[in-house]
């Protein structure tokens, strides 16, 4: 089937579901009173292998009195079908999780789940910086990390699964289906798939997913939401228009997606949004995207894989912007001279696509400048084309944790001073067909002491250090 990982859904014997449960129980289903219980609900899991480990994983380290109850619960649906005791086994694994935070985020997965079941990291992440999701969290760092310990405790609960490749986890899809009711149920959640519109939000609706759904046309008079916090609309026809005033009435918004869409300028009431803190442009054709700076809160700007030549200089005015995802802008031929210096704030930078870079920092200059990333304190991530190797800069890198290095065919040694990347922590090397060696002259120290990930591809003379 193309897959990486397959995940056997075949229903499972009596004996197998016990093996299975008291594999997933652990230590405490060596008591005999918890264990004659255990028995009971393997059996009540009528041999689904997704249920036996949701029960089992979530029962690890609770009490007699709570096993006892949980078969309460069972009984009580014995009359109902399957789908009913799945909806109440995962809504017990979902009512066990220890914090606001992983209830949150499970949802959130659940809603955001693309046709083949999988979420990428990359766009959790960039919604659960815009909801301020992880308490007591200030950097990309912070939150990459928060995100990546929350996803392993959903998996170990069973909620989630591993994805097709690192960078994204995969659910269920019995458990998304519990995820959305729950959702939609105690959080006034709007969420479609590939369906056709059939409702507006209520007054009270907290978040709005429209994932690839039949949108003739949508209404002149705005949304009325006062409390929406995230709003998704990816369209599947590009030629969806929104209304001038269409977010006149979200005035809370903190993220907004807006995917696979053609804006020739942006509507007007963009700008009422001051509250927004991630936007996603995402996949669009986009004109005129001027208005985007005077949203002077935004943390977050993405226009992954989008149509767009020039990036105004009012996206300079973005001063607390921490991630900027410019990846696979590939008509993007004019950022402005300044533009990027100005983003004091920015952690993360993605523009791997953009070669139109300018030499030195005298005035004068059109276009940006790879000198203009020394201003950046804060940068931690980065990821650039430079046509010419000449065009960088000497010590750029000392406060840099990711480096990805593609596509040049100048390049013959990543580092030339034993201090350049003191605190790199990942490194990818792809496609530079003249690399002779990482690093050359004479090292004076460990330059890779943090590193913690090394990524190597198409290095045809790479012959390791001089």
């Amino acid at each position: 089937m193309g897959t990486q990982k397959n995940f056997p859904l075949d229903l499972l014997c009596e004996e197998e579901s016990l093996s299975l449960f008291e594999k997933r129980a652990g230590a405490v289903i060596k008591d005999d009173r918890i264990q004659r219980v255990a028995n009971e609900l393997a059996k009540k899991c009528g041999g689904l292998p997704i249920l036996v480990v949701a029960v089992a994983s979530g029962l690890r380290e609770s009490s007699l009195e709570e096993w006892k109850d949980t078969l309460r619960r069972f009984k009580n649906f014995e009359e109902k079908g399957l789908t009913d005791i799945a909806f109440l086994i995962i809504e017990l694994s979902y009512n066990r999780l220890h914090s606001e935070e992983l209830k949150w985020l499970f949802l959130l997965c659940g809603i955001m789940l693309q046709s083949n079941y999988s979420c990428s990291l990359t766009d959790l992440l960039k919604y659960t910086i815009g909801l301020g999701l992880f308490k007591n969290v200030r950097t990309v760092e912070e939150a990459r990390n928060a995100l990546h310990s929350s996803v392993k405790k959903l998996k170990d609960s069973c909620l989630l699964l591993d994805g097709y490749d690192d960078g994204n986890v995969r659910m269920h899809d019995v458990v998304r289906d519990v995820a959305v009711r729950i959702a939609s149920r105690d959080h006034h959640v709007l969420s479609r798939v590939r369906t056709e519109l059939d409702q507006s939000p209520s007054k009270d609706c907290s978040l709005i997913s429209l994932r690839r759904c039949t949108i003739p046309k949508l209404p002149d008079v705005p949304w009325e939401c006062p409390e929406l916090n995230f709003f998704y609309l990816g369209s599947s026809d590009n030629s969806l228009e929104i209304p001038c005033n269409f977010f006149e009435k979200m005035k809370e918004l903190k993220v907004l997606d807006l995917t696979r869409l053609n804006f020739p300028s942006l509507p007007p009431s963009l700008q009422s949004l001051t509250n927004l803190q991630t936007l996603c442009l995402d996949q669009c054709v986009l004109g005129d995207i001027a208005p985007v700076g005077q949203l002077t809160n935004l943390k977050i700007l993405s226009l992954l894989i989008s149509k767009v030549k020039e990036l105004p200089k009012e996206i300079g005015q973005l001063t607390r912007l921490q991630l900027l995802d410019l990846t696979g802008c590939t008509e993007l031929v004019l950022i402005p001279a300044g533009v990027i210096s100005s983003l004091t704030s920015l952690e993360d930078l993605r523009m791997g696509s953009f070669k139109e870079w300018e030499r030195g920092l005298n005035d004068g200059r059109s276009n940006a400048s790879v000198s203009e990333l020394k201003q950046l304190r804060q940068l931690t991530a980065l990821e650039i084309h430079i046509p010419d190797a000449k065009l960088l800069p000497a010590n750029i890198g000392k406060q840099l944790k990711n480096l990805h290095v593609q596509n040049n065919d100048e390049v013959t040694a990543v580092i030339k001073s034993s201090h350049a990347f003191p605190n790199l922590e990942s490194l990818s090397l792809d496609n530079l067909v003249n690399l002779e060696t990482v690093c050359c002259g004479q090292l004076i120290a460990q330059p890779f002491q943090k590193l913690r990930s090394l990524t190597l591809w198409n290095l045809p003379k790479l012959i390791g250090r001089k």
